[in-house]
């Protein structure tokens, strides 16, 4: 099925696909027009349940990266837990320190990798 067009070329609906690629790319955005737009937007449900992410990605970390999608969410008025995503690491860092940072960070669990069944 193809993906549906969005013809939607507002500042908004542009800085919220660049912040989409950029996630996906694990590139820098560009935090200020992001905040502008989060100001801007009300947005009061999140399609994601889980999240996954590593720990040590360039650019920006899994640590920042949770902070960042918590703080998107909660400027977005989604505020409860139970209404956000999962966010969970998947890291090579099993070790108690970076557990800790991880759960800190706003993740819910660490798994360690390579994962085995």
């Amino acid at each position: 099925m193809p993906e549906e067009q969005n013809d939607d070329h507002s500042p908004e609906s542009e800085a919220i696909e660049e912040l989409r690629l950029a996630l996906q790319e694990n590139r820098a955005v560009d935090s200020e027009r992001l905040e502008a737009v989060i100001k801007n937007k009300e947005i009061n449900v999140c399609d994601y349940g889980l999240i996954l992410t590593d720990c040590s990605m360039p650019f920006m970390d899994g640590y920042e990266c949770t902070k960042c999608i918590r703080l998107l969410l909660e400027y977005s008025g989604i505020t409860t837990l139970k209404d956000q995503p999962r966010i969970v690491a998947v890291t090579g860092h099993f070790e108690p320190e970076f557990q800790m940072k991880a759960i800190q960070s706003g993740m819910e669990k660490v798994f360690p990798k390579p994962m085995t069944q």
